[in-house]
């Protein structure tokens, strides 16, 4: 979560030097980020410049750090967005074209409804109204091998995750 900035997501701080080099570091040793969707819609929509504004992919850009990662052992980065109303269009996010990180759709049974037949790679945590964090981690353990996750908020996410117990450390 951000405070400083003119974006509430701190996508406009996210393009610094120092901020893109240390969120690097971060990533190198993460078997996955786990994200909100809205964060993507929000920088998407409020960093314009990004890949022709299709949005950021949020991943590993320095080549010293992608020399880390391959050392910590990380295969392809990977990227979960979590939402419960999976309201997405993917071809307007260049994340979802496949070609940088892996990315999933971490919802509910009818979220994932709402999404199927989007060519994406659909993850189904919760049968209400919202994601089941506990059910969602120990999916991501066990199908897809995640024992590191980087949560990079937002707030709503960051606020589901600590009420479930889900936050084992914290990087401010």
């Amino acid at each position: 979560a951000s405070f400083k900035g003119k974006h509430a997501t701190g996508g406009d701080l996210s393009q610094s030097e120092e901020d893109q080099w240390l969120m690097g570091l971060l990533r190198a040793h993460a078997g996955a980020i786990i994200m909100g969707l809205k964060t993507l819609l929000e920088e998407t929509r409020s960093l314009p410049q990004l890949n022709a504004g299709r949005g950021p992919i949020y991943h590993v850009e320095d080549p010293a750090l992608q020399d880390l990662r391959r050392k910590l052992g990380g295969g392809r980065e990977r990227v979960i967005f979590v939402t419960a109303s999976a309201r997405l269009d993917p071809a307007q996010y260049r994340i979802f074209d496949g070609d940088a990180v892996e990315p999933f759709v971490l919802t509910t049974r009818s979220g994932a409804a709402r999404l199927r037949g989007k060519g994406l790679n659909i993850l189904i945590a919760g049968d209400g109204e919202g994601v089941d964090f506990l059910q969602a981690m120990r999916m991501l353990r066990k199908e897809l091998g995640i024992e590191r996750l980087l949560c990079e908020g937002g707030p709503v996410l960051y606020g589901n995750m600590l009420r479930a117990g889900m936050i084992d450390e914290k990087f401010v």
